[in-house]
């Protein structure tokens, strides 16, 4: 291979591709390579890659939100690059019943975010999520979640009944909510004793 030529500028010229071989492993480079146009540089033509990819030091942290009777919402983060050892190129969600059958679903590397469907009501699950590169994958910590035993529109429904019982409030289609006649209230008291007299007979 012909050896490169470099300048006083520092810059390094060759029609081959230069290797350096200390490089290092799972190490994420920022490669560049600028075109010469005559005595200045254009716009370089950059890529991010790495000499040899290795599984993630660390899983995806990881949390379950909008818990329903038979869905959840499961969020993570992305992990710190330098603890990705290589690309990520998917996620895969790892859920199961406790002391049950376990499912996963994989999703690609740009979701954050994955809703889980069709779980069986008033149930704990246990929900993991694994970050894989092209050399493995590495799981994040677990974490448990319960399905809720009525949904959250009936329990809305259920209070509104509660605070608005008969002889509270009602509501019309025109005019919202009216207050309902208040019942008129009777005030009673014992009249005085009237004095009668005896009345004769004869």
């Amino acid at each position: 291979m012909e050896s490169p030529e470099i300048s006083q500028s520092g810059w390094k010229k060759a029609g081959a591709v230069v290797v350096e071989d200390k490089l290092k492993p799972f190490w994420c480079y920022n490669i560049s390579v600028y075109p010469m146009l005559q005595n200045r540089v254009g716009e370089p033509y950059s890529i991010q890659a790495y000499v040899k990819e290795g599984v993630p030091s660390a899983g995806p942290v990881m949390k379950a939100e909008k818990i329903g009777v038979r869905t959840v919402t499961i969020t993570w983060k992305e992990i710190p690059k330098h603890q990705r050892n290589g690309f990520i190129n998917n996620y895969t969600i790892f859920y199961q019943v406790e002391d049950g059958k376990g499912f996963s679903k994989t999703v690609n590397s740009s979701i954050l975010r994955y809703d889980l469907e069709s779980l069986t009501r008033k149930t704990s699950y246990t929900v993991r999520v694994m970050a894989s590169t092209s050399a493995g994958g590495a799981n994040g910590p677990g974490i448990n979640f319960k399905t809720s035993s009525i949904s959250l529109n009936l329990r809305l429904r259920t209070r509104t009944v509660l605070l608005n019982p008969p002889g509270g409030s009602r509501k019309t289609p025109k005019d919202g909510f009216k207050p309902l006649p208040t019942p008129t209230v009777l005030h009673l008291a014992r009249s005085p004793a009237t004095t009668r007299k005896p009345r004769a007979w004869g």
